[in-house]
């Protein structure tokens, strides 16, 4: 992450918070992922380049979830005023159904591009589906638990067995 993103996410203290800036920065990756296999490429990041931070803002995404444990109460404080930070579910639940948003559609359009890709390409992309779709379930039960719903959208498991994935 960019210095600029990690200080957006060091301020937004809120979990509903932390989870807007991370769909922020994940959904700046998809569409540079996205941008970069159109014929108007105009990134000068390589495709496995945006993939690699696709990757590894996920693992940035889960490892917040961790930090936000809904059977429990938070042990973070407010860095500004010293106070205990409450969770607010609904506050919650609706970030996390933004970024699992997010996530369902690039998911979409690695399922169509696999397809038109090999090599390294077609491998970083693979790896990258398995995380998505492993972070995808994990918002839908984390949103099921705060008490909320999650429309029976299916989360592609699989792709086809060209895909190797």
């Amino acid at each position: 992450m960019s210095s600029k993103e990690i200080e957006k996410v060091r301020n937004s203290q809120h979990p509903h918070k932390r989870m807007d800036v991370f769909n922020k920065i994940f959904k700046r990756r998809m569409e540079g992922a996205i941008a970069s296999k159109t014929s108007e490429n105009l990134t000068s990041k390589s495709f496995t380049g945006w993939m690699e931070e696709v990757i590894m803002c996920l693992e940035e995404i889960e490892t917040n979830l961790e930090n936000y444990p809904l059977n429990q109460r938070l042990t973070v404080w407010d860095l500004h005023t010293g106070k205990p930070i409450r969770m607010n579910r609904k506050k919650f639940q609706k970030s996390l159904k933004n970024i699992l948003h997010s996530l369902l559609k690039f998911n979409k359009w690695l399922i169509k591009t696999l397809d038109h890709l090999n090599g390294f390409e077609r491998k970083i992309a693979g790896e990258t589906f398995a995380h998505v779709t492993d972070v995808t379930k994990n918002i839908k039960n984390i949103i099921e638990m705060a008490g909320g719903t999650v429309l029976k959208v299916p989360v592609p498991t699989k792709v086809n067995k060209n895909n190797n994935t």
